[in-house]
C-alpha cells in the first residue's frame, strides 16, 4: 500500500519498497546511499536536506528530490516531490 507523504518527510519515514531520487535542473539524477548519513541527516526533514545538496556535475544548489512508489499494475509513480510542483 502506498502512502503519503508530508512535506516534513525524512529520509526514515520512506517506506521501504518506494525509492528516493535526486535530480537537478542540469539533468543529472542520482539515487543517493541514504543508508551511509549519519542518524542526524536521516532525521532532518528532506526538504531543508535539499538546500544543502550540490550538483557534482554543475555545482547548483537545490535539487528537485522525488519519492517514487509502485502503483496499480507495477507502473512506477511519483508520491512526494520537493519543491512542490
Amino acid at each position: 500500500m502506498n502512502r503519503a507523504y508530508d512535506d516534513d518527510t525524512t529520509i526514515d519515514d520512506k517506506s521501504p519498497s518506494d525509492q528516493l531520487e535526486i535530480v537537478c535542473v542540469c539533468g543529472r539524477s542520482s539515487h543517493p546511499t541514504w543508508g551511509l548519513w549519519s542518524r542526524q541527516m536521516r532525521l532532518t526533514p528532506l526538504r531543508q536536506i535539499a538546500r544543502r545538496m550540490m550538483c557534482s556535475k554543475c555545482g547548483r544548489r537545490s535539487p528537485t528530490i522525488t519519492i517514487n512508489g509502485y502503483g496499480p499494475g507495477g507502473q512506477m509513480r511519483e508520491l512526494w516531490r520537493w519543491p512542490k510542483a
